[in-house]
């Protein structure tokens, strides 16, 4: 999981992100690196769209599923179908992360 932070670094203030498998992980791993943290959160906006908590609904993910085969049966190819599957998703985070697929 990708965390964002703002922390102290001596008297300078400064922003990031550290991956972690939780909060208290990358408390640890940002004071080893001689940072106190001010605010920790998870970064939703990351770029690599597997990081996301956000579970999928079982029916969601058969739809996905079934359609992608649909597609890949009639010819069309992996890339495009994937396309044309993210731009359907109705949630952006949804979009985000098929669209992270292509």
């Amino acid at each position: 999981m990708i965390y964002k932070y703002k922390a102290f670094k001596g008297s300078e203030k400064v922003m990031g992100n550290i991956k972690a498998d939780n909060l208290k992980e990358a408390k640890e791993k940002l004071k080893r690196e001689g940072l106190r943290p001010i605010k920790i959160e998870e970064n939703i906006e990351s770029s690599n769209s597997f990081e996301y908590k956000k579970k999928f609904k079982n029916e969601d993910l058969y739809i996905l599923f079934r359609q992608l085969s649909l597609f890949i049966n009639s010819g069309i190819n992996i890339e495009s179908a994937f396309e044309i599957l993210s731009s359907q998703f109705a949630k952006d985070k949804g979009r985000i992360t098929v669209k992270g697929l292509v």
